[in-house]
């Protein structure tokens, strides 16, 4: 329960009841609350929010957002399915430390999906040539910062 996690002092909680960036409820997931908490405006974040929405409705059995598009719902299911799979494998530190690449991979993926059309579809077929594009598409996007992680 809430009343039984320890926070240390300076520290602030997220997506556990009764903290302010608690579980979803109405105002959005624990990651769209983090977002506006922090006022990130990414929009690859805020691609990624969609997608864990997706993955928290997929959970919950509730109806897709009327404007939920088919890859949002596929990613979010992947989220949720593996996130309940780690969940029953591994104790909470392990489950975290599998689960942040796979939530790095799916930010690359929206800051992908966030590249001009153009861009997107100049990338070659084969991984090999694709991924080092892209690499350096995304780094030309955001001057200093690397696609890489």
């Amino acid at each position: 329960t809430a009343a039984s996690i320890v926070v240390p002092p300076g520290a602030h909680p997220i997506g556990v009841p009764g903290a302010e960036l608690g579980l979803h409820d109405a105002t959005g997931t624990c990651f769209a609350k983090v977002l506006r908490a922090h006022e990130l405006t990414d929009p690859a974040l805020k691609r990624m929010e969609r997608i864990i929405a997706a993955g928290v409705s997929h959970a919950m059995g509730t109806p897709p957002e009327p404007d939920e598009t088919e890859e949002e719902r596929i990613l979010g299911t992947a989220l949720d399915t593996i996130g309940s799979a780690f969940a029953v494998a591994l104790d909470d530190a392990d489950h975290l430390a599998a689960a942040l690449p796979l939530y790095d991979a799916i930010y690359q993926h929206c800051r992908v999906a966030e590249l001009p059309a153009e861009v997107r579809r100049a990338a070659p077929w084969l991984p090999p040539q694709r991924i080092p594009f892209l690499r350096r598409a995304l780094e030309e996007a955001v001057p200093g910062r690397s696609g890489t992680g």
